[in-house]
């Protein structure tokens, strides 16, 4: 499972050595204030501290932890599948689930404490298969704080010693991997293949390494990427990216009927159209039942349940 997740091709990788942990998520969430995205933190405290501090500078943050009561969980959960909070800050996967689709980033404010734990986290990133951005922050903090997480775990009696023992060097092992992950050059999406069996010897291409590596090299060739052409942390392209001035004003309008849609019925947006559905009918513009049929990712169930709405706002747009 891990290893179909790194082998996402829409899933971009990038690790950032910053003690500025909260201003980077801060900037972050600025940049990208229409999309949906998780925060896994090491501990409670952490997480909570992270959450209080975005909240009270009005940035919609929901959280989920065990320290929280069973019903307080499901209600941030239920902000979070709709849109209504954009970031979840959480402190693990384990015991959060979701359907929601159309989360854009997954970033790790600690360094995960093993490659196996890394990857499933991340992969609750770009499952609708549009472009997404898994980021761990890293400070060599971090290092003594998973090494007091493993210190703190206790044997429940279903171990002997000899197999406690054991474990916790495993365990040691895989962190020591995260760390490698973390502080030495390489393609992340290549070590992370070569640690799960798959061997992988070019570079991804679609990393912070292979980018700023692409970046040197086309530089050195004097044809450098121009400017704005890539992100902080990656070559970031979604659907409403491609859009010209006159399209992006429409792909928003689409966009509040979705979300009304979506509150209206309970659901995700991302159940009503995708992003990538949106930005084709931005470029069609159809006008007809049968020309929204053309529009990538509609179907007959879709046309008959949301068509009239949305062509309607399509028809005011094009007789404007």
């Amino acid at each position: 499972m891990e290893k179909d997740i790194v082998m996402k091709e829409n899933l971009f990788f990038a690790v950032e050595q910053t003690r500025k942990k909260e201003e980077f998520v801060r900037s972050y969430l600025q940049r990208h204030p229409e999309e949906s995205g998780i925060v896994f933190c090491a501990t409670r405290r952490i997480a909570d501290t992270l959450w209080k501090n975005l909240s009270t500078e009005g940035f919609p943050a929901a959280r989920y932890h065990e320290g929280m009561t069973e019903k307080r969980r499901l209600l941030e959960m239920e902000t979070f599948a709709g849109d209504r909070s954009r970031v979840m800050i959480t402190t693990g996967a384990s015991g959060m689930e979701t359907e929601k689709k159309n989360i854009r980033f997954v970033i790790h404010y600690n360094m995960p404490l093993s490659p196996e734990d890394y990857c499933r986290e991340a992969g609750y990133a770009g499952r609708d298969n549009e472009t997404a951005e898994c980021i761990i922050l890293f400070s060599r903090q971090d290092i003594a704080i998973d090494r007091m997480l493993l210190r703190n775990r206790r044997n429940d009696g279903r171990y002997t010693e000899e197999e406690w023992d054991s474990l916790r060097r495993a365990d040691e092992t895989r962190m020591q991997k995260m760390i490698a992950y973390c502080t030495e050059d390489h393609c992340f999406r290549a070590f992370l293949l070569d640690y799960f069996g798959e061997n992988y010897e070019e570079s991804c291409g679609n990393c912070s390494f292979c980018l700023s590596t692409a970046t040197q090299d086309d530089w050195k060739k004097g044809c450098p990427f121009p400017e704005g052409e890539r992100g902080k942390t990656g070559p970031k392209v979604r659907p409403a990216d491609t859009l010209e001035a006159g399209q992006r004003e429409l792909f928003e309008q689409l966009r509040i009927l979705r979300r009304e849609i979506a509150s209206e019925k309970k659901i995700p947006p991302y159940i009503v159209f995708s992003d990538r559905t949106l930005a084709d009918m931005c470029r069609k513009i159809p006008r007809t039942e049968a020309e929204l049929l053309d529009v990538n990712g509609v179907g007959e169930y879709k046309l008959e349940h949301y068509g009239a709405q949305f062509l309607e706002i399509l028809r005011d747009f094009d007789a404007a």
